[in-house]
């Protein structure tokens, strides 16, 4: 993890070691704590030395510069707690060390999305944000059971392109996808919840030699942060979360609040000129979208990878489920008028450079969770009244193939205790955003409400995820330093507005700036 690789030193002989060195520590009575784990740290690293090794990058790895200064290391843990001599999972961990030579004991732990991504891949990007915290403090990474490339579930789910637009079909084929994964692996889907995951979090604290943990959490993340505090409050210094997602938002409330979102979205184009001008029939257009393409109709696109034109079916839940991507976005928001007008105008090519987003989400990870946390808290008479109630057009991309996978893929009945409140008074960083389509901040109000010291902020004109807008990274920076979230000047975040509309596709009408 460090430069530092001698043989083998004991934590008993390196801390005596550094006693004799260090007169300004003293040892003994007069060590406090923190320096204390400061050594034990450096003990434990000198300890790791040869279990770390060079992380892997190939040609499509993100960050390589930073992935060549970093260690990784293969974690051992039960799949079932309860039975520890039982199937053995591995975890990838990724530590990227702090450009301070000693670091503190704490390190500044990110927490991915999904539920399905993998850290180690999808937490590179954000990296350069939090420069500042990699000062001081290690960064680590650690791909929750269920993902990354040591993920048992290693299964294929066909091309989703081929039968999304056939929702029927589309069910048909996940039902048999999901089966046929289950009898390939080994794996027991129901041990792959957030509350092991924040067990094995703990674990790899305890074995890497950190006092305490640092959580940032986004999205899906922001899950595994609470629970972590729940459990192992003692060892949580403290937490950001962003765009906060309890259990029970996926996929039914996702879907409510999403299709909330996008009136929102029209809305705020008509209170607009430039884009009122531009598309003054939005909302009309939009109606006579999801009517006309209530059946699938044959369409002629260009495909962005071979560059010829090709025949599909566009339907209207494809169309929603398009308009679903585009909400997560602060800038891609800001296309939906414009994207919508142009598929009224029957120019669909916007629609397939959507299409080709990629996600990273491990899907059997995926079900793991959602089966055991998210669709037990809905009754099937509200999962049957949601597919008739007005005003939820994303109800067939987002709810219903979720409730009827869950139907196959394994669960396990989780205490109540995972379900209820977190109650604590560590320093607690509340993100949410005013046009975040799945996460938006009545799910923060609702956590923040028994966080007795915890801020919730809220960021204007920002979809899901507020970190990398305005100064977020500065506060985030000075409540890992401070370990004191009241005293935080938030002030900087209300610099944040709703972006003008583009009414073109050269741009909006307004100066951006």
């Amino acid at each position: 993890m460090k430069a530092i690789k001698p043989a083998s030193l004991s934590m008993l002989r390196f801390i005596t070691l550094a006693c004799l060195l260090a007169s300004l520590v003293g040892c003994g009575q007069t060590m406090d704590a923190r320096k204390l784990a400061m050594q034990t740290l450096q003990a434990r690293t000198l300890e790791l030395a040869e279990k770390f090794h060079d992380c892997e990058r190939s040609s499509t790895t993100s960050a390589p510069a930073l992935l060549a200064r970093s260690q990784c290391l293969v974690f051992t843990t039960p799949e079932n707690p309860a039975a520890p001599q039982g199937r053995q999972l591995q975890l990838q961990v990724m530590v990227i060390p702090s450009v301070r030579q000693f670091p503190e004991p704490d390190p500044f732990v990110i927490l991915v999305g999904g539920p399905g991504q993998a850290a180690t891949v999808d937490a590179l990007p954000v990296i350069p944000f939090f420069q500042s915290i990699r000062q001081d403090r290690d960064i680590v990474l650690v791909d929750q059971r269920g993902t990354g490339k040591l993920s048992p579930f290693d299964c294929e789910f066909g091309n989703e392109e081929e039968v999304s637009r056939n929702i029927a079909l589309l069910l048909e084929l996940q039902t048999q996808y999901l089966r046929d994964c289950l009898a390939a692996i080994e794996a027991e889907p129901e041990y792959y919840t957030t509350d092991i995951a924040a067990q094995d979090l703990d674990a790899i604290r305890n074995y890497l030699g950190y006092n305490q943990l640092n959580l940032w959490g986004i999205s899906y993340g922001t899950r595994v942060a609470l629970a972590y505090l729940k459990y192992f409050p003692d060892n949580t210094r403290t937490v950001v979360i962003d765009g906060v997602a309890p259990p029970g938002v996926l996929p039914l409330e996702a879907a409510r609040d999403s299709a909330v979102a996008l009136q929102n979205v029209l809305a705020l184009c008509a209170a607009e000129t430039a884009c009122a001008n531009a598309f003054p029939e939005l909302q009309v257009h939009y109606d006579e979208l999801v009517a006309k393409y209530v059946e699938p109709i044959n369409i002629r696109v260009l495909d962005q990878k071979t560059g010829q034109k090709k025949a599909t079916e566009l339907q209207a839940a494809e169309i929603q489920s398009s308009l679903f991507t585009l909400l997560y976005s602060r800038e891609t928001t800001r296309l939906i008028p414009l994207f919508i007008e142009q598929l009224y105008q029957e120019n669909f090519q916007m629609l397939t450079a959507i299409s080709d987003v990629e996600t990273g989400v491990n899907v059997g990870m995926y079900y793991s969770v959602l089966c055991s946390e998210d669709i037990p808290l809905f009754d099937e008479n509200e999962l049957a009244a949601a597919a008739g109630e007005s005003g939820l057009p994303f109800y067939d991309r987002l709810v219903l193939p979720r409730v009827e996978a869950c139907k196959v893929w394994p669960s396990r009945k989780l205490e109540q205790e995972f379900f209820a409140p977190v109650v604590s008074d560590k320093p607690v960083l509340i993100f949410s955003a005013t046009q975040d389509p799945v996460t938006p901040q009545r799910w923060g109000e609702q956590v923040a409400a028994t966080l007795g010291n915890s801020r919730h902020l809220i960021a204007k004109g920002v979809g899901h995820g507020v970190f990398g807008y305005g100064c977020a990274t500065n506060l985030i920076a000075e409540l890992v330093d401070t370990a004191q979230v009241q005293n935080l000047d938030a002030t900087c975040l209300e610099k944040l507005a709703t972006r003008p509309f583009f009414v073109s596709p050269g741009g909006s009408a307004v100066v951006d700036d």
